[in-house]
């Protein structure tokens, strides 16, 4: 795997800033990125307008998180929907069976099934 690919944030719209520019110059011919959430995903459209590329028909842009404000990026940022409250909930629930059941022995690892919601920003609109 070329791990030149992959850059490095701390969660921030500067990170992904920073990081996008960075994978764009080492890579002009990158079409796509996942960015590790909306937040930096924000920063990587900023960077990416800036560096003259048209999103998504020059670079396509996927988020996760689905924070409250991606509908209203610029374009309407692509991102994927983890349930976070039903993670934690069912987290409990196993947690509350091991105590219940005097069992210290983990439970298999759960997966809960993540939705992407494609929007304007890996999307060419018609």
């Amino acid at each position: 795997m070329d791990t030149s690919y992959i850059v490095n944030g701390d969660w921030s719209p500067s990170s992904g800033e920073r990081g996008s520019r960075m994978l764009l110059e080492w890579h002009p011919e990158t079409d796509a990125v996942f960015v590790s959430n909306d937040q930096m995903a924000l920063g990587a459209m900023k960077v990416a307008q800036k560096m003259g590329r048209r999103i998504p028909q020059d670079l396509a842009i996927v988020g996760y998180d689905n924070i409250p404000e991606s509908p209203y990026f610029s374009p309407a940022l692509s991102t994927v929907y983890q349930d976070i409250a039903e993670l934690g909930c069912q987290g409990v629930q196993q947690l509350l069976a091991m105590i219940n059941n005097g069992n210290d022995t983990l439970i298999p690892a759960m997966v809960l099934q993540p939705e992407l919601i494609v929007r304007e920003s890996s999307a060419t609109i018609t």
